[in-house]
């Protein structure tokens, strides 16, 4: 299954600053676009890693885990052109 999640970047002055709109808590600043991205993408996979094993500790035993997804949604790729007129949105994926 493949996850895409959804980082709003904006450059700020010097900085570029973005977060994953999806999982609260990842966040991050960079001087430069790309880094920012590849910051963007080691913070979120860190912060599902840790969900992941917070709800596995709180489920402690005879638990099962079960893949979910979400069907039906549109994904739209959007440019400062169109809807955010100062915040171009990119797209993780992996």
């Amino acid at each position: 299954m493949q996850n895409t999640y959804t980082a709003v970047i904006k450059e700020d002055g010097r900085w570029w600053i973005g977060w994953i709109e999806e999982v609260p808590g990842v966040n991050c600043q960079e001087t430069t676009h790309d880094e920012l991205m590849k910051t963007l993408k080691i913070t979120l996979k860190e912060a599902l890693e840790l969900n992941r094993q917070e709800a596995l500790k709180a489920a402690k035993s005879n638990f099962s885990e079960k893949e979910q997804g979400i069907r039906g949604g549109i994904m739209l790729a959007l440019t400062k052109d169109l809807l955010f007129q100062d915040i171009p949105k990119s797209t993780i994926f992996w």
